[in-house]
């Protein structure tokens, strides 16, 4: 595409002239997560640091949004896309330091991929430090 600027400066006119590449695409959210997800464990560099019956949530909606409750921070409504194997999420709440053995939603935002096998959600993710994480999910 072709991008072509007028505008007046000092009583002259200034053409500019662009070519401007369309941007990447985002693909909509995958129907099969929607729904509610309970989260079985979350696991960092192989050890279970967070078990089943921590009452944490993630629920995917229809309209590409999700919810995050239960966690240590409060979570805002935020959006997500998913394109093959590739999720990520826009991430927004409340920031206080959390206890290791709780739900740390803020590492949504550092997810690179998913896995769903039947009723088995798995969100990976990578820390700024370069700790391998798991969000563990079962669809409730």
């Amino acid at each position: 595409m072709v991008l072509v600027v007028v505008a007046g400066v000092a009583g002259y006119l200034v053409f500019s002239k662009k070519s401007v590449q369309p941007g990447p695409t985002t693909a909509p959210a995958q129907t099969e997560l929607v729904g509610k997800w309970v989260i079985i464990s979350v696991e960092e560099n192989s050890v279970q640091i967070v078990s089943e019956g921590s009452g944490a949530i993630i629920e995917f909606l229809n309209n590409g949004t999700y919810k995050a409750s239960g966690g240590c921070n409060e979570m805002s409504i935020s959006s997500y896309m998913t394109s093959g194997s590739i999720v990520s999420f826009k991430v927004g709440g409340t920031k206080k330091k959390c206890a290791k053995n709780i739900v740390e939603f803020w590492n949504l935002a550092k997810v690179y991929s998913y896995e769903l096998n039947d009723k088995i959600l798995l969100l990976r993710y990578k820390t700024d430090d370069g700790t391998e994480g798991i969000f563990n999910l079962q669809k409730s």
